[in-house]
């Protein structure tokens, strides 16, 4: 299937994007030419996702950010 490159020159960040509906939201954004940053508070995750869409000839990132709960207020 040839997808149209309506994202591409775009950066789509998709939260939760480890498996599921965030990972084929990811995939789809990448298919249509987007940049996409998969993020999940699994990091291992993330990767493997960021990973297979790389492997798919597609741009794509991980990056996982876990919040600090000793941070000062």
């Amino acid at each position: 299937m040839t997808h149209s490159q309506r994202f591409e020159g775009y950066g789509v960040l998709v939260t939760g994007a480890a498996r599921g509906i965030g990972a084929a939201t990811a995939r789809r954004f990448a298919e249509e030419g987007a940049r996409v940053l998969v993020t999940d508070v699994d990091p291992r995750a993330a990767e493997r996702t960021a990973a297979n869409l790389r492997g798919q000839g597609l741009t794509a990132e991980a990056f996982t950010w876990v919040p600090r709960h000793d941070r000062p207020a």
